[in-house]
């Protein structure tokens, strides 16, 4: 394989892998319809509008690239909860009136499987979302969208997450034997799907960590608190 293309022996794509500018434009619209359903499932949900959350996809992921050095391999898309790492770009999109926006599992599990993990692909993938939404007929197709289509986006995309968490623990070779493990397992489940509130108020600002996020923060807690068990 051409070494311009592949890093080690993985094949993967990653920052410091030269890519002509033909290939990348590619990558990147790649990127940009597949994370599609992660980008206009929640303003199909929620009634707010598909180009805005388009738009201001791309321009959040521009933001997070910009603030992280452009480091990560990361798409954002919409969410339904306000994730606190994320404020800046969060607050720009519900300044424009677009939803709230997140890294998903369905980046992680696309990146997983075409072995792309050069930033400046997001990049990309965000152009062509800015490009998307600056398009009226493109939104006014994509509300024509049949309910019974988005519930199926809603099942694979929310199953995807699952499904990616779980080949996470076996791929990390988790031992669910521990009970501290289990607990930690137990926990960011029924947070994360059981609908789970934590309100916050400082001063006066005033939100909510809920779902995934408050999930995450639970179980980064518990990671840290939770004494390891010993091993023979």
């Amino acid at each position: 394989m051409d070494q311009a293309f592949a890093a080690g022996n993985q094949g993967v794509i990653c920052e410091n892998v030269p890519l002509p500018l033909g290939k990348k434009l590619i990558l990147g619209l790649q990127h940009a319809f597949t994370m599609f359903g992660a980008t206009v499932l929640v303003p199909l949900i929620t009634g707010l509008d598909v180009s805005v959350a388009l738009f201001m996809a791309g321009i959040g992921t521009l933001i997070f690239h910009l603030i992280t050095r452009g480091r990560m391999p990361v798409f954002l898309g919409s969410s339904f909860a306000f994730i606190a790492p994320l404020a800046a770009a969060t607050s720009v999109s519900t300044m424009f009136g677009g939803p709230p926006n997140t890294t998903y599992s369905e980046n992680t599990g696309v990146v997983a499987l075409t072995k792309v993990h050069n930033p400046q692909v997001m990049r990309v993938a965000a152009g062509f979302a800015i490009l998307m939404g600056v398009v009226p007929k493109l939104g006014c197709i994509i509300s024509t969208i049949p309910k019974a289509v988005v519930g199926g986006i809603s099942v694979v995309l929310f199953g995807m997450i699952a499904a990616i968490g779980a080949r996470s623990l076996i791929e990390g070779r988790i031992d669910l034997c521990q009970s501290r493990n289990l607990i930690i397992v137990a926990v960011i489940l029924v947070l994360g799907l059981g609908g789970a509130v934590f309100p916050v108020s400082i001063g006066a600002l005033s939100f909510k960590i809920e779902g995934m996020a408050l999930a995450a923060i639970v179980g980064i807690l518990l990671n840290k608190i939770l004494p390891t068990e010993k091993t023979e």
